[in-house]
C-alpha cells in the first residue's frame, strides 16, 4: 500500500490535493455525517474500523480488503474505501513522535533545541512552552528552533510535536524542561574586612533566582558556599593575601547558573608583634618588630612629635629615625600594608624620648669652704630638669633643679668634688650625657688662742 503523498507538503497544496482525492473517489466519497467515518481508528501506521457489519477497508476501489489496515506510512495521506458503504474517504496518518529532542543552549531569555525528524512524513512541528503562567507557540518546518523573549532563572516545560502532511493532524509529543539562566547579580561589593574574613553583600538578579553560589580562590587555596540571602561572610582566611570573589545565581534546578560577577579584595594583614624601641640617641630613636602572621607586602612607619608628622614606607622589621629635636617625645606607629597598597593591619604603637643634649658652659661661679655655686647654658632641643650629682671618696649627695643654677652646700672644706650636670627629659628617666666640672672647696684656718696680732 503507497501513500498518496510521500513528502511534507504546504496545506495550500494538501487542500488542491484533497481536491483531487474527492475527484478520484468521483460519486463514491463518503459523507461527513457517514456513521462509519466516526468509528475509524487511525494512529501512526494503522487503520481500523469499529463496526459489527462485515465491512473491509482498502487503498484500492473495488479491491476486497481487510478489517484492519497496517504498514502505512506515519504522516502520509491516505484515500480509504469502505467497501461496506461503497464510498472512499481522505485519511491522515497520525506522525510519529519527534526523536532525540534536545536543548543545545539556554541564555537568560533564550532556549534552544533541536532534534531528529519522526520516522515517516511530516509537514511542520509545532513547539510549545509554558513557564510559570505565560505561555507561547511556534510552528516551523526546521528541525530547530530557539525561543526567545523569556524569562531569567524560570523552568519552561517544551513540547515539540509533528504535524502530518495535512498541517493540521498532529501526533505524540516530545517534552524536556529547561530553565533559563538568571541574571548576574547586581552591585556585588565588599563591606567589611578583618585578618580572616571577607563579608559582601549584593542586589538579586531582575527575574528569578533560588541560591547563589559564592566562590573564592586565592592561589592554590580555593572554597565554595550556597547561601540563599544576598549577604555571606567568608571566614578562615588568610591575614594579607588577595582573594578573588564570585557569587553566582543559581535557578531552582540547583544546576542552571548564570554569569558571574567578580570582586577581588585583600584581607587585613596582621599587626606587627613586639614594636620595641632597641636604641635611641639625642637625634635617633631605632625601632624594631616582629613579623606577623600571614602576608603583608611592606611597613608603613609614622611617628610625630604631638605637632608634625613624618611617615616612610619600609621592607625590613627595623628602622633608624633620624633627624630628630633632643628631649622630645615621639610616638611611632608601624602598620603592616598588603600588595594592594592600602589594606592596612591595625597600628601597632610605641613612644620614646630623645635623648637630651648636653648642658652648655658648665662653671663655678663661687665656692666656699662648704659649698660650691655652678651655672650653665641649657642645651639645645628639649629638657624638663636638671640632675646634679657631686662626689668626692666615698661621699656622694644629688639633687634636681629646673634652672640653669645650683649651689651645693654641706661640703667638707678643702675637698675635692666632682661634679656633673644632666639634663633630664620630660618623663623624668631619659637622661643625656653629662657635663662634669672638678673643685675644691676652700680650706678652713683655725687661730689659736695665744696668738697676738698687732696692728
Amino acid at each position: 500500500m503507497e501513500p498518496l503523498l510521500r513528502f511534507s507538503v504546504s496545506l495550500l497544496v494538501f487542500i488542491a490535493l484533497l481536491k483531487n482525492c474527492h475527484a478520484a473517489c468521483g460519486e463514491r466519497k463518503c459523507y461527513s455525517n457517514e456513521t462509519l467515518l466516526s468509528k475509524l481508528r487511525i494512529t501512526t501506521t494503522n487503520i481500523s474500523l469499529d463496526s459489527e457489519q462485515n465491512c473491509t477497508l482498502s487503498t484500492t476501489v473495488d479491491v476486497a480488503g481487510e478489517t484492519l489496515l497496517t504498514g502505512l506510512t506515519p504522516g502520509a495521506i491516505y484515500e480509504i474505501f469502505i467497501n461496506c458503504s461503497n464510498c472512499c474517504t481522505i485519511v491522515t496518518m497520525k506522525p510519529e513522535v519527534v526523536r532525540n529532542l534536545t536543548v543545545t543552549d539556554a541564555s537568560t531569555s533564550s532556549v534552544t533545541l533541536n532534534w531528529t525528524a519522526p520516522e515517516g512524513n511530516s509537514s511542520s512541528y509545532r513547539v510549545q512552552w509554558t513557564g510559570g503562567n505565560v505561555s507561547g507557540t511556534n510552528t516551523v518546518t526546521q528541525k530547530s528552533v530557539t525561543i526567545s523573549n523569556l524569562t531569567a532563572g524560570v523552568q519552561y516545560t517544551i513540547t515539540v510535536t509533528a504535524v502530518a502532511d495535512d498541517g493540521v493532524t498532529d501526533g505524540q509529543s516530545s517534552t524536556v524542561q529547561r530553565y533559563t539562566k538568571p541574571k548576574k547579580v547586581r552591585n556585588l561589593s565588599v563591606t567589611d574586612v578583618s585578618t580572616s574574613s571577607v563579608a559582601l553583600n549584593w542586589t538579586a538578579p531582575e527575574g528569578n533566582s533560588s541560591s547563589y553560589r559564592v566562590q573564592w580562590t586565592s592561589g592554590n587555596v580555593s572554597g565554595t558556599n550556597t547561601v540563599s540571602e544576598t549577604s555571606v561572610t567568608i571566614s578562615n582566611l588568610t591575614a594579607g593575601v588577595q582573594y578573588t570573589i564570585t557569587v553566582t545565581a543559581v535557578a531552582y534546578d540547583g544546576v542552571t547558573d548564570g554569569q558571574s560577577s567578580t570582586v577581588q579584595r585583600y584581607t587585613k594583614p596582621e599587626v606587627v608583634w613586639n614594636l620595641t624601641v632597641s636604641e635611641f640617641t639625642t637625634s635617633s630613636i631605632y625601632v624594631m618588630w616582629t613579623e606577623p602572621n600571614g602576608e603583608r607586602s611592606f611597613y608603613r612607619v609614622q611617628w610625630t612629635n604631638g605637632t608634625t608628622n613624618w611617615m616612610v614606607n619600609v621592607s625590613e622589621r627595623k628602622i633608624n629615625v633620624t633627624e630628630l629635636t633632643a628631649g622630645v617625645k615621639y610616638t611611632v606607629t608601624v602598620i603592616a600594608v598588603a600588595g594592594d597598597n592600602k589594606t592596612e593591619s591595625d597600628t601597632a604603637e610605641t613612644f620614646h624620648y630623645t635623648k637630651p643634649k648636653l648642658v652648655r658652659n658648665l662653671s663655678v661661679i663661687d665656692v666656699s669652704t662648704s659649698s660650691v655655686a655652678l651655672n650653665w647654658t641649657a642645651p639645645e632641643g628639649n629638657s624638663s630638669f636638671y640632675r646634679v650629682q657631686w662626689t668626692s671618696g666615698s661621699a656622694s649627695g644629688t639633687n634636681t633643679v629646673s634652672e640653669t643654677s645650683v649651689t651645693i652646700s654641706n661640703l667638707t672644706a678643702g675637698v675635692q668634688y666632682t661634679i656633673t650636670v644632666t639634663a633630664v627629659a620630660y618623663d623624668g628617666i631619659t637622661d643625656g650625657q653629662s657635663s662634669t666640672v672638678h673643685r675644691y672647696t676652700i680650706l678652713s684656718i683655725s687661730y689659736s688662742d695665744d696668738v697676738e696680732v698687732s696692728s
